[in-house]
């Protein structure tokens, strides 16, 4: 049988075609599956916890999913865990891999995301496209499997991975949970987990010496030299 081909897609819809208002600031929103429960986490430099909270109210019900010494530890980020959803944001979770969903006051909300064409059918139907344009921006055929993703350090399931063992305490000092019981809550082994982060993590260090000092890898690829022989830079205020 010949495998089913995933697309990428690009989509700029309404905000009230996902249940939520038009935000009085910009919000980010990425939705990481954990087992068969969703974790929705939101930032925004213009709107608090609180505020982001109340607001994505209309997309279903939630659940505060920091433990208490954590909660509203900025003020800026939140994460919730999804106790129901509404019909919308339940197909785009389960049918897709789903990237950044930003949310704009101007009432737009852009999203890439990765699955068949079938379902991309099934999903946009009866969907009114956003002031000014149509909701399907750009679409490419794609056989990559591993979550790559043009312009992210991060593959897809890297940066899941990162999110929900940073989320459960494990790069805290001391650490909340062990490496044993994040893949647990994850479902997954221990094994895998460990190579998922390592790889995240090697590509964060990379991609931010490159950046830093001008030099070293882009790709995520290790040199042996990654900086100038000497002392490092001052740092650029």
């Amino acid at each position: 049988m010949t495998p089913t081909k995933t697309v990428r897609a690009k989509l700029e819809l309404p905000c009230r075609e996902l249940g939520v208002p038009a935000p009085s600031g910009t919000i980010h929103v990425r939705a990481v599956r954990r087992k068969d429960q969703h974790i929705v986490y939101l930032w925004s430099n213009a709107l608090d916890a609180k505020e982001m909270e109340a607001w994505l109210s209309g997309a279903g019900a939630f659940q505060r999913a920091y433990g208490p010494k954590r909660q509203g530890a900025t003020g800026r980020t939140v994460a919730l865990l999804a106790q129901e959803l509404n019909s919308r944001w339940q197909r785009l979770l389960s049918d897709f891999q789903v990237g950044l969903l930003v949310f704009s006051p101007t009432g737009t909300a852009s999203v890439t995301l990765r699955g068949s064409r079938s379902q991309l059918r099934a999903f946009l139907e009866g969907v009114e496209p956003a002031p000014g344009g149509d909701v399907l921006r750009k679409i490419t055929e794609t056989g990559d499997e591993e979550g790559e993703r043009p312009g992210a350090i991060l593959t897809q399931r890297q940066e899941e991975a990162l999110l929900e063992a940073n989320r459960l305490g494990y790069y805290k000092v001391p650490r909340e949970r062990r490496l044993k019981e994040v893949a647990e809550e994850m479902g997954m082994s221990s094994a895998a987990l460990s190579e998922l982060l390592r790889r995240a993590e090697e590509r964060l260090i990379a991609h931010y010496i490159a950046s830093r000092w001008g030099q070293g890898p882009h790709d995520g690829e290790p040199e042996h030299a990654p900086w100038p022989v000497g002392p490092a830079p001052p740092l650029q205020v």
